[in-house]
């Protein structure tokens, strides 16, 4: 999708760039400055043209909510300046008015005002044309372009992106050429012409690292490793260039580039758990499968926080696919609708077709087939007129299946040529030779380039050394001498360094002994502490258990040492004629590796005989009876004053499986020892339940536990840490 692949830069962006073409005389670092700096300016400023000048920066670099009012009073002043008898002084209103209607064409882009947004862009590309300049029309054109694409219209949206190229092309304007070749390459992707679009993409990454360009730079990275991901089908070469991007996107604090690198790592893990993974490797699937829920959350808290409309629904619609997979279509339709619901918003006719897609076919699933073909004629239509043929694909082939359960076989049988045409297209054999070759290719030249740089660092070195040659010459015979002198200094210095080199021999000799006598005793050291990690292992439940009673669940267990001190539990009741609940929890003892392994025991026969023998089934109770047997247990044969004082810090839940509860909501209880519950909601939001601030064991001042019921609904995810 877009949002997942081309980073365009908004107008608003560019405006000081061709502020400074228009005045010459002025200096790039004078205008790239912070905003209070400009905000003071601005007020000190005495002209209008100058105040022009400072408004333009102003609205380049303001956050969203402040850069609106200043471009009104951009607006105003230019529109004044625009009908001033001064020749000059017009022009330079009419750039000012430009700009000012440009933006405001960006602002109801963004809000999904595609009608009023396309009016503007109009009204500044005639005021731009009529005074001649060329690069605030090929940015013009640019965005225009995007908002044709984003409507469907992909021919104009191509035309007018290589009208904006060539314009800037002329002017040199590197920064604007591998935009347009970036925006194109995706373009020619989605149209299904990969080696086109790679091309683009790697002339677009060419240009940005000879200008510097980090974002820019992240951009490509993004675009080419998307291409590995979807054509050629290598995911870790694909995951590889999204991570590349990331430290790219941080060093140019671009929150916006940093989602979308984490957005598309978890599509490539989750493509690798669908396709890469054999069936019989359930702990890898799921693995890869959480790896991709991680990343979509990280990707999804950095756009609420930054308010992207547009990258929130594309992340939506990535955890819709994931609950889809897993077959778990009620939060899977929540996700696609929440993702529909904002796109309809944005009226983005390719997002929308895709999300209707993605719903038509959950409701398949469910066996809604009614409703399922009103999404999928709507998402079919939108698909032809986008003219996208990945999901050209996809919606046809539902269809095809919608047709066969209604026995309507001639729709069914066109649908079906329809996808067979869209899937030969997509997999196209000789395109896919081109597009390797190209990447070879640019590999191949990044190569070069390198060398290049290479040669000519030893060129400068080699014209160094003819121009010192004459010098060295004069300086030979003279050196001589000296070698000859210093020759016999060294002789009686070598005589004295070889006696010292055999001391130094005798002693390494009884190094080396000392050394393989420590290793001797490391290996037996190790071979025990290896042989106790199989006794602590017992301690834990096993994968089969847990996966037998918590299915979506997973554990992440990794010892600073072979054997630890931190350790999980599961109480399963045996008594009971079904199991309507179950105990699990977390625990840390107090040290690490082999102190802890054995404190790790003390508590774990501590938690049994509580659960078992003492049949406290309450997590509250649970942690107090604990305390008060691993307390007594660690007073034994110690004097007074030579107690041993560990513990552990623990969070326990229990989880209602009961049958008589509602689809909808679980009820938990929950107690903690100084580590907290955290739970999230299927919307993302993050909460925290708060422990008790004391451990379980001995402690200065004993207090009950407290223990807190919850009720959550379906699909939350509870993290025991």
């Amino acid at each position: 999708m877009k949002d997942a692949s081309v980073i365009k830069a908004p107008w608003k962006y560019l405006l000081l760039l061709i502020f400074v073409i228009f005045y010459p005389s002025l200096h790039a670092e004078e205008v790239i400055e912070n905003l209070p700096s400009l905000l003071y300016k601005y007020k000190k400023e005495t002209t209008d043209t100058g105040k022009i000048r400072w408004l333009l920066g102003i609205t380049s670099v303001a956050p969203d909510g402040v850069w609106e009012t200043y471009n009104q009073s951009l607006k105003t002043l230019a529109q004044k300046l625009a009908k001033s008898p001064n020749h000059i002084t017009e022009k330079i209103g009419k750039r000012g008015l430009s700009m000012a209607i440009n933006n405001e064409g960006f602002y109801y882009d963004l809000r999904g005002d595609k009608k009023k947004a396309l009016q503007l862009y109009n009204m500044s590309l005639a005021l731009s044309r009529e005074i001649n300049d060329s690069l605030a029309t090929a940015q013009t054109l640019n965005n225009m372009a995007a908002l044709n694409e984003d409507l469907g219209n992909i021919p104009e949206a191509i035309r007018m992106y290589k009208e904006s190229l060539l314009l800037r092309k002329k002017f040199n304007d590197q920064s604007g050429i591998a935009q347009s070749l970036n925006n194109l390459g995706y373009l020619y992707e989605k149209m299904g012409n990969y080696s086109t679009a790679l091309e683009y993409h790697q002339k677009s990454y060419g240009i940005r690292l000879s200008i510097h360009d980090n974002a820019g730079m992240g951009g490509s990275l993004i675009n080419i490793g998307r291409i590995y991901d979807n054509y050629i089908e290598d995911r870790k070469s694909a995951i590889a260039y999204y991570r590349k991007s990331l430290p790219l996107a941080i060093m140019s604090n671009d929150k916006k580039l940093q989602a979308i690198a984490l957005d598309n790592i978890g599509v490539a893990f989750r493509k690798i758990a669908q396709t890469e993974v054999p069936r019989l490797l359930t702990k890898s699937k799921d693995a890869a499968f959480d790896s991709a829920l991680y990343y979509f959350r990280l990707s999804y808290y950095i756009r609420k926080k930054e308010n992207d409309e547009r990258g929130i629904a594309y992340t939506l619609n990535n955890l819709g696919e994931i609950k889809q997979i897993q077959e778990n279509m009620d939060s899977a339709r929540w996700f696609f609708e929440k993702s529909l619901q904002i796109r309809r918003k944005l009226n983005d006719k390719k997002d929308i077709a895709f999300s209707l897609t993605n719903l038509a076919t959950t409701y398949f699933k469910q066996a809604n087939y009614t409703q399922a073909r009103v999404l999928a004629d709507e998402a079919y239509q939108l698909s032809n007129q986008t003219g996208f043929p990945e999901n050209i694909k996809r919606i046809a082939f539902l269809m095809h299946e919608l047709a066969l359960i209604k026995k309507d076989y001639k729709t069914s049988l066109e649908r079906y040529k329809t996808f067979i045409l869209m899937r030969d297209s997509i997999q196209n054999q000789e395109n896919k030779k081109t597009l390797i070759q190209k990447q070879y290719q640019f590999e191949y030249e990044s190569k070069v380039r390198s060398d290049s740089l290479l040669r000519a660092e030893d060129n400068k070195v080699i014209h160094a050394q003819f121009k010192q040659e004459r010098t060295q010459r004069y300086a030979l015979w003279g050196g001589l001498v000296s070698v000859i002198f210093i020759a016999g200094l060294l002789w009686n210095r070598f005589r004295v360094t070889q006696k010292q080199k055999d001391i130094i021999e005798m002693k390494e000799a009884e190094t080396q002994k000392q050394k393989v006598l420590i290793e001797l005793k490391n290996s037996e050291l190790l071979s025990s502490i290896e042989y106790a990690k199989r006794i602590q292992a017992t301690i834990l439940p096993s994968q089969k258990e847990l996966s037998q009673h918590l299915p979506d669940s997973f554990v992440l267990y990794l010892p600073k040492d072979i054997v630890a001190g931190d350790f999980y539990w599961m109480g399963v009741p045996t008594d009971a004629v079904s199991l309507d609940y179950l105990l699990i929890g977390a625990f840390d003892s107090t040290g690490h590796g082999v102190p802890g392994a054995l404190v790790s025991i003390v508590c774990s026969k501590a938690l049994e005989k509580s659960f078992h023998e003492y049949k406290l089934h309450q997590p509250a109770g649970i942690l107090d009876k604990v305390s008060e047997l691993v307390t007594t247990d660690f007073e034994k044969n110690n004097s007074e004053g030579d107690e041993v004082k560990d513990g552990m810090d623990a969070s326990i839940v229990r989880l209602d499986l009961s049958k008589k509860t509602n689809h909808y909501e679980r009820s938990i209880r929950w107690a903690g020892a100084n580590n907290s519950l955290i739970y999230i909601f299927p919307d993302g939001t993050l909460h925290e339940l708060k422990a008790d601030k004391q451990p379980v064991g001995k402690t200065e001042i004993v207090k009950k536990f407290t223990q807190q019921d919850l009720t959550l609904p379906v699909g939350t995810m509870i993290y025991l840490y």
